[in-house]
């Protein structure tokens, strides 16, 4: 069916008309004049094909017609209600839903187990599922596969939001015991060991070989793995040294045995954002996810001194 050229505030019209079933109070219902209605009231005649409000003594009834429609037409106006109406608050006690997120088993331990701590008094139905953090992000955010992408800061294409959520630092870390916390704090003590990197895809390289290149090092990365957990693990249980970042190692340091050392060059700080997709942006449910995720970064002790 074809609305072109329909009137749909005629509608309300009919629904006032046949609930009131008296043209003076539909007209007050609808704040118009009793003219305005009567006038209102002919046209729906024409448009329905049907008298809709016959008289009958001193009262109006409905014709069979305008019975048949009062039902659909209240229906109607309860449907529209629910389209237009503002959206319903988040309330986080109540909610029960799941929220997808995107990053890496880095960010998982620094942030997003604290973020748990938060729903677990804040939100206890709200569940949290974490993907791996790949290149396909941003189409994974349009495409509604994830809410949320937590990884290094970057420029995002224009239909994607970014925001700062913390620093990290890369730092050398081995097992407790090894040679190599004796050793000088050198870039070529650095270059001399066997080294695991830490890389999704198994590419090699980054700034740590960029930083040796440029002193004409080079270092032997004798093994890689797609995630920080596996390569501390493997760590605490090798010769094998790392570069990773400081916030990780500190936080599982103790439990492993591992000690860290700082870099012998500078490199600037790892910078942690957190990206979604614009048609997210004022969604209540995303923004209290947001909300969390930015008060706990905020809440993370400083990322300075060793």
């Amino acid at each position: 069916m074809s609305f072109a050229g329909t009137d749909l505030n005629q509608l309300r019209v009919l629904d006032a008309l046949l609930s009131e079933r008296s043209v003076s109070r539909a007209a007050r219902r609808l704040g118009v004049t009793q003219a305005a209605a009567s006038n209102a009231l002919r046209r729906l005649r024409e448009t329905v094909g049907d008298p809709l409000l016959v008289r009958a003594g001193r009262r109006m009834v409905l014709t069979p017609r305008a019975e048949a429609l009062a039902a659909p037409a209240a229906e109607v106006m309860r449907a529209a209600a629910r389209v237009l109406a503002p959206e319903a608050a988040f309330d986080p006690a109540r909610a029960s839903t799941t929220f997808r997120v995107a990053t890496s088993d880095h960010v998982d331990v620094v942030l997003l187990s604290r973020v748990e701590a938060t729903l677990a008094r804040e939100a206890p139905g709200v569940n949290v599922h974490v993907l791996p953090f790949g290149p396909r992000a941003d189409d994974d955010l349009r495409d509604g596969r994830v809410d949320l992408v937590i990884a290094p800061g970057r420029e995002g294409p224009a239909d994607v939001s970014s925001e700062h959520l913390f620093d990290d630092r890369l730092v050398w870390v081995m097992r407790a015991g090894h040679a190599a916390a004796a050793a000088p704090g050198s870039p070529e003590a650095l270059a001399a060991w066997r080294h695991l990197l830490v890389s999704p895809r198994g590419h090699s390289g980054g700034p740590v070989d960029a930083a040796l290149a440029r002193r004409g090092l080079a270092r032997r990365v004798a093994r890689t793995m797609p995630h920080f957990g596996t390569a501390l693990l493997l760590i605490a249980r090798s010769d094998l040294v790392a570069v990773l970042p400081l916030r990780l190692v500190r936080s599982v340091a103790p439990a492993l045995g591992l000690i860290w050392r700082p870099l012998p060059f500078a490199l600037p700080s790892v910078a942690m954002a957190m990206t979604w997709h614009q048609r997210d942006a004022r969604d209540a449910r995303q923004t209290y996810l947001r909300d969390v995720t930015r008060r706990t970064a905020a809440s993370l002790e400083p990322c300075e001194g060793d």
